[in-house]
């Protein structure tokens, strides 16, 4: 008789921490808010790569898509999603081939929902998809921009241009319309603080640096004319407002504000009061020579 013993500790304990480990990529399979899916291709005769079957699934992927466990697990890509074609084959199987991993951002109508798509191979022939849902994210993108556009066409029905000047840096922004108000070459960028104050006419830069100032040190708001002469329009009128903005310990380090071309308004308002002066000037006459 012949006795053999093998100490197979090593191998069990391999085998225990396979399974654990197994077990928590399930575990974090499972509880990823983002849906994720494991397909693997389907070659034709061929070897050319046709269509993919759909191995795992989590359940963010039966919520995202609409589609159960039971009906996703085996089902073929052409099948399953009612195109009668394998969606994104050509760039799941060229990472299921080659192991290089690509993104892409879609509407994806199956789902009548925009995702962002990750696609990565955990072996060859195979590829692993993570995606989540940015169906808010873009309608958010869209409300900004329909905003943003809405913002630009009230600034130039109005003349409106809007400026932040950063109080600790000197750095200056300025809105589309700022450029348009002081006739600059939007690729030359916003001027620098001493050449907007050199903008204008010396009296009212006296006035303006002084509202700054007290906006700097006190937080108070500002609102006045300016007189500015422009190479095309010559000179003209604008309505400054000024808003310090403070950080969380009262310190200002933002002015933002707007400007707005008034120069027709005030000419109106000029005209209106010489005229007003006139017929008081008549009316007076008249009453004398009565």
């Amino acid at each position: 008789i012949i006795t053999m013993s093998i100490d197979i500790t090593e191998t069990k304990t391999s085998e225990k921490a396979l399974r654990e480990s197994e077990e928590r990529f399930r575990t974090l399979f499972e509880s990823l808010s983002a849906g994720s899916c494991l397909d693997e291709l389907v070659y034709d005769d061929n070897g050319k790569a046709v269509d993919y079957r759909i191995l795992s699934v989590n359940s963010a992927y039966e919520r995202i898509m609409g589609i159960s466990r039971s009906e996703a697990i085996n089902a073929l890509g052409s099948q399953i999603y009612g195109t009668g074609e394998a969606l994104f084959l050509k760039v799941c199987s060229r990472v299921a081939e080659t192991g290089e991993p690509e993104s892409f951002e879609t509407y994806f109508e199956p789902a009548r929902k925009h995702l962002e798509f990750n696609v990565s191979s955990p072996a060859k022939g195979r590829f692993s998809t993570v995606f989540t849902d940015a169906t808010e994210r873009r309608k958010a993108e869209e409300a900004l921009r329909d905003s943003e556009r809405r913002l630009r066409t009230s600034q130039q029905t109005a003349r409106i241009g809007h400026v932040d000047y950063n109080v600790n840096t000197g750095e200056i922004l300025w809105s589309d319309m700022m450029y348009v108000l002081y006739e600059r070459n939007p690729d030359l960028g916003p001027p620098a603080y001493e050449e907007v104050m050199g903008l204008h006419w010396p009296e009212d830069v006296e006035e303006l640096e002084k509202c700054v100032s007290k906006a700097v040190a006190s937080g108070e708001p500002y609102a006045l004319d300016l007189r500015v002469n422009l190479p095309r329009q010559g000179n003209a009128i604008y309505h400054a407002i000024g808003t310090p903005i403070q950080n969380e310990e009262g310190k200002v380090i933002r002015i933002a504000g707007t400007v707005q071309d008034v120069t027709k308004r005030i000419h109106v308002e000029e005209a209106l009061r010489r005229e007003k002066e006139k017929f008081r000037a008549l009316v007076e006459n008249t009453v004398d020579w009565v």
